[in-house]
């Protein structure tokens, strides 16, 4: 199996038709996904997580919202072993962060 950079940087390649200048660790935020800032003609966010379940219900629920004209993050690309997948990145700031911040009323 390829380590976690090599995947996302070939599925980058395959969405953006060029390799992603820099792929960085960032914070994980409740859950097991581990998330990376990929860098380069597009910024976006991948995600990997070995839990294909949860991966496929986060994928639905973005499909759903989507359709409902919801706010949610675009989702450029998915590997085909639902393993990770790349989305539109919307900066540094997470609900989790917001809601540690101002209470979670």
């Amino acid at each position: 199996m390829q380590p976690v950079n090599e995947q996302i940087s070939q599925l980058y390649q395959t969405k953006f038709g060029s390799e992603p200048v820099s792929i960085s660790k960032i914070p994980q935020s409740g859950s097991d996904r581990i998330y990376y800032r990929v860098q380069g003609e597009t910024v976006c966010i991948a995600t990997a997580n070995k839990n294909i379940k949860e991966n496929q219900t986060f994928l639905r629920f973005s499909e759903h919202f989507k359709k409902c004209n919801c706010p949610v993050p675009e989702i450029y690309a998915v590997s085909k072993d639902e393993s990770i997948y790349l989305q539109q990145d919307l900066g540094d700031t997470s609900l989790l962060n917001v809601l540690e911040q101002h209470g979670y009323t």
